[in-house]
């Protein structure tokens, strides 16, 4: 049953999204189908249509993906560098590091935390200290938890915002 707290995106707000400093919006495929389980062709179909909707609509690059459901192969990986993709996002659960790969970067999960419950969920999944500590650094503390670069992270890179410059420090893009 679809509930209002959980609708998508009108066309309006992903544009006006798109629009906001720090935010970024990410390719998912068309049809939300477990890559993996579908033939080379028809990932590589899903990913650049994807792209192309999307650059069309917010009249902006797209430049990250996440994969639907998480799901991944090794054939999935190469599609989405094949497709252009700088990185994409898994479901996996970790930081971001210097020896993770731009197509398979993991995710923290963010619920409504401080800064500090973050950056310790960050450094408990083995990312770095200084890395952790300067993209929480970088967010505001208000009264409902934490805002900014964090919550990007938190979020997810395919459309949480604000991080691109330290995936791209990480990666040496």
């Amino acid at each position: 049953t679809r509930r209002d707290s959980h609708r998508m995106l009108t066309r309006v707000e992903a544009c006006e999204l798109a629009r906001l400093p720090g935010i970024e919006i990410g390719a998912h495929s068309v049809t939300h189908e477990s890559l993996p389980e579908c033939t080379p062709a028809q990932q590589l179909q899903q990913m650049q249509q994807s792209r192309s909707e999307l650059e069309s609509m917010i009249e902006r690059p797209v430049t990250g993906f996440a994969y639907p459901f998480g799901d991944i192969s090794r054939a999935t990986l190469r599609l989405a560098a094949t497709a252009g993709f700088d990185y994409a996002c898994t479901t996996e659960a970790g930081c971001v590091d210097r020896a993770t790969q731009p197509h398979r970067v993991p995710r923290i999960v963010a619920e409504d935390w401080s800064a500090e419950r973050l950056a310790q969920r960050g450094v408990a999944l083995g990312g770095e200290d200084e890395l952790v500590a300067a993209l929480v650094g970088r967010g505001h503390q208000g009264d409902d938890g934490l805002h900014g670069h964090a919550e990007g992270l938190g979020q997810g890179l395919a459309v949480g915002g604000g991080v691109v410059e330290e995936l791209e420090a990480v990666f040496r893009i």
